[in-house]
Protein backbone atom coordinates (compact mmCIF):
# COMPACT_ATOMS: atom_id res chain seq x y z
CA UNK A 1 0.00 0.00 0.00
CA UNK A 2 1.26 3.43 -0.87
CA UNK A 3 1.50 6.31 1.59
CA UNK A 4 -0.84 8.46 -0.57
CA UNK A 5 -3.65 5.84 -0.27
CA UNK A 6 -3.54 5.70 3.49
CA UNK A 7 -6.67 6.74 5.45
CA UNK A 8 -7.02 8.51 8.77
CA UNK A 9 -5.62 6.63 11.73
CA UNK A 10 -7.49 6.19 14.97
CA UNK A 11 -5.01 8.45 16.78
CA UNK A 12 -5.54 11.29 14.29
CA UNK A 13 -9.31 10.93 14.63
CA UNK A 14 -9.13 11.06 18.45
CA UNK A 15 -6.86 14.13 18.40
CA UNK A 16 -9.29 15.90 16.06
CA UNK A 17 -12.28 15.07 18.28
CA UNK A 18 -10.40 16.25 21.37
CA UNK A 19 -9.63 19.61 19.76
CA UNK A 20 -13.26 20.05 18.70
CA UNK A 21 -14.47 19.10 22.23
CA UNK A 22 -12.18 21.64 23.91
CA UNK A 23 -13.25 24.36 21.48
CA UNK A 24 -16.96 23.63 22.05
CA UNK A 25 -16.44 23.59 25.83
CA UNK A 26 -14.69 26.96 25.74
CA UNK A 27 -17.55 28.47 23.72
CA UNK A 28 -20.22 27.11 26.10
CA UNK A 29 -18.37 28.26 29.22
CA UNK A 30 -17.78 31.79 27.93
CA UNK A 31 -21.33 32.29 26.58
CA UNK A 32 -23.63 34.50 28.63
CA UNK A 33 -26.11 32.54 30.74
CA UNK A 34 -29.74 32.58 29.66
CA UNK A 35 -31.78 34.86 31.90
CA UNK A 36 -35.09 33.51 33.21
CA UNK A 37 -38.14 35.04 31.47
CA UNK A 38 -39.54 36.16 34.84
CA UNK A 39 -36.40 38.23 35.45
CA UNK A 40 -36.56 39.78 31.99
CA UNK A 41 -40.22 40.73 32.51
CA UNK A 42 -39.55 42.10 36.03
CA UNK A 43 -36.67 44.25 34.80
CA UNK A 44 -38.73 45.53 31.87
CA UNK A 45 -41.61 46.41 34.23
CA UNK A 46 -39.20 48.21 36.60
CA UNK A 47 -37.74 50.26 33.74
CA UNK A 48 -41.18 51.24 32.42
CA UNK A 49 -42.45 52.29 35.86
CA UNK A 50 -39.23 54.23 36.58
CA UNK A 51 -39.51 56.07 33.29
CA UNK A 52 -43.18 56.90 33.92
CA UNK A 53 -42.43 58.14 37.45
CA UNK A 54 -39.58 60.32 36.17
CA UNK A 55 -41.73 61.73 33.36
CA UNK A 56 -44.57 62.46 35.80
CA UNK A 57 -42.26 64.31 38.18
CA UNK A 58 -40.26 66.26 35.58
CA UNK A 59 -43.02 67.05 33.08
CA UNK A 60 -45.90 67.53 35.53
CA UNK A 61 -48.10 65.27 33.41
CA UNK A 62 -50.20 62.77 35.33
CA UNK A 63 -49.39 59.14 34.49
CA UNK A 64 -50.98 55.95 35.72
CA UNK A 65 -50.25 52.26 35.72
CA UNK A 66 -53.15 50.14 34.48
CA UNK A 67 -53.20 46.36 34.83
CA UNK A 68 -55.34 43.27 34.55
CA UNK A 69 -54.49 39.68 35.37
CA UNK A 70 -52.87 39.28 31.95
CA UNK A 71 -51.23 42.60 31.04
CA UNK A 72 -50.17 46.08 32.11
CA UNK A 73 -49.58 49.45 30.49
CA UNK A 74 -48.79 53.08 31.24
CA UNK A 75 -51.34 55.79 30.40
CA UNK A 76 -50.67 59.56 30.24
CA UNK A 77 -53.21 62.33 30.72
CA UNK A 78 -52.99 64.57 27.66
CA UNK A 79 -55.52 67.08 26.35
CA UNK A 80 -58.07 65.97 28.94
CA UNK A 81 -57.98 62.29 27.86
CA UNK A 82 -55.96 59.23 28.80
CA UNK A 83 -53.48 58.13 26.13
CA UNK A 84 -52.62 54.48 26.63
CA UNK A 85 -49.42 52.77 25.56
CA UNK A 86 -49.41 49.31 24.03
CA UNK A 87 -50.19 46.64 26.63
CA UNK A 88 -47.33 44.38 27.70
CA UNK A 89 -48.26 40.74 28.32
CA UNK A 90 -45.91 38.71 30.55
CA UNK A 91 -48.14 35.64 30.05
CA UNK A 92 -46.84 35.33 26.48
CA UNK A 93 -43.50 34.33 27.98
CA UNK A 94 -45.16 31.92 30.47
CA UNK A 95 -44.80 34.41 33.33
CA UNK A 96 -47.63 35.13 35.75
CA UNK A 97 -47.99 38.69 37.00
CA UNK A 98 -49.65 40.38 40.00
CA UNK A 99 -49.48 43.71 41.83
CA UNK A 100 -50.07 44.24 45.54
CA UNK A 101 -50.35 47.67 47.14
CA UNK A 102 -48.50 48.27 50.39
CA UNK A 103 -49.93 49.32 53.74
CA UNK A 104 -53.13 51.01 54.86
CA UNK A 105 -53.57 52.75 51.54
CA UNK A 106 -55.61 49.75 50.39
CA UNK A 107 -58.37 50.49 52.95
CA UNK A 108 -58.18 54.22 52.23
CA UNK A 109 -58.49 53.62 48.50
CA UNK A 110 -61.62 51.55 48.91
CA UNK A 111 -63.14 54.20 51.20
CA UNK A 112 -62.29 57.10 48.88
CA UNK A 113 -63.73 55.30 45.88
CA UNK A 114 -66.97 54.37 47.58
CA UNK A 115 -66.04 50.71 47.96
CA UNK A 116 -64.31 50.57 44.58
CA UNK A 117 -61.77 47.87 43.86
CA UNK A 118 -58.33 47.99 45.36
CA UNK A 119 -55.76 49.64 43.14
CA UNK A 120 -57.97 52.44 41.90
CA UNK A 121 -57.14 55.93 43.10
CA UNK A 122 -59.35 58.98 43.36
CA UNK A 123 -58.35 61.76 41.06
CA UNK A 124 -57.31 65.34 41.45
CA UNK A 125 -60.72 66.94 41.13
CA UNK A 126 -62.16 67.78 37.76
CA UNK A 127 -65.15 66.17 36.11
CA UNK A 128 -66.41 62.76 37.11
CA UNK A 129 -66.40 63.07 40.89
CA UNK A 130 -66.19 59.59 42.38
CA UNK A 131 -64.35 58.19 39.39
CA UNK A 132 -60.65 57.32 39.40
CA UNK A 133 -58.29 60.22 38.67
CA UNK A 134 -61.12 62.58 37.77
CA UNK A 135 -62.14 60.53 34.74
CA UNK A 136 -65.33 61.19 32.92
CA UNK A 137 -67.97 58.50 33.49
CA UNK A 138 -67.32 57.20 29.95
CA UNK A 139 -63.62 56.81 30.67
CA UNK A 140 -64.42 55.07 33.96
CA UNK A 141 -66.59 52.56 32.08
CA UNK A 142 -63.61 51.72 29.83
CA UNK A 143 -61.50 50.72 32.85
CA UNK A 144 -64.10 48.69 34.78
CA UNK A 145 -62.03 45.49 34.61
CA UNK A 146 -58.68 47.31 34.91
CA UNK A 147 -56.90 48.20 38.16
CA UNK A 148 -55.35 51.65 38.19
CA UNK A 149 -52.51 53.20 40.20
CA UNK A 150 -51.77 56.92 39.91
CA UNK A 151 -48.22 58.04 39.15
CA UNK A 152 -48.81 61.74 39.71
CA UNK A 153 -46.32 64.63 39.56
CA UNK A 154 -46.12 64.75 43.36
CA UNK A 155 -44.89 61.16 43.52
CA UNK A 156 -46.47 57.91 44.63
CA UNK A 157 -49.06 57.88 47.38
CA UNK A 158 -47.99 54.37 48.34
CA UNK A 159 -45.51 51.73 47.47
CA UNK A 160 -46.39 48.53 45.69
CA UNK A 161 -44.91 45.18 44.75
CA UNK A 162 -45.18 43.52 41.35
CA UNK A 163 -44.57 39.78 41.32
CA UNK A 164 -43.39 37.94 38.21
CA UNK A 165 -43.45 34.17 38.53
CA UNK A 166 -41.94 31.88 35.94
CA UNK A 167 -41.39 28.14 35.83
CA UNK A 168 -37.96 28.23 37.45
CA UNK A 169 -37.83 31.52 39.34
CA UNK A 170 -39.90 34.31 40.86
CA UNK A 171 -38.85 37.96 40.85
CA UNK A 172 -40.44 40.83 42.75
CA UNK A 173 -40.27 44.49 41.77
CA UNK A 174 -40.50 46.63 44.91
CA UNK A 175 -41.51 50.27 44.36
CA UNK A 176 -41.43 52.36 47.53
CA UNK A 177 -43.33 55.66 48.03
CA UNK A 178 -40.14 57.62 47.26
CA UNK A 179 -40.04 56.11 43.77
CA UNK A 180 -37.03 53.87 44.46
CA UNK A 181 -37.31 50.61 42.54
CA UNK A 182 -35.61 47.32 43.33
CA UNK A 183 -35.81 43.93 41.58
CA UNK A 184 -35.16 40.95 43.84
CA UNK A 185 -35.32 37.20 43.42
CA UNK A 186 -37.79 35.56 45.75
Amino acid sequence: MRASERGVTLIELLVGLTIISFTAGAVVLTAAPRRPPARVEAERFAAIVKQALDEAVFSGVVHRLEWTAADYRIARRKDGRWRRERALEPARRNVSFSIALAGDIVDNTEALNGGGRVGTFVGFGGPGVGTPLGETPEEADETDDVDVLALDPLGLATGFDARFEGRRATFVVIVDPNGDIEVIRE
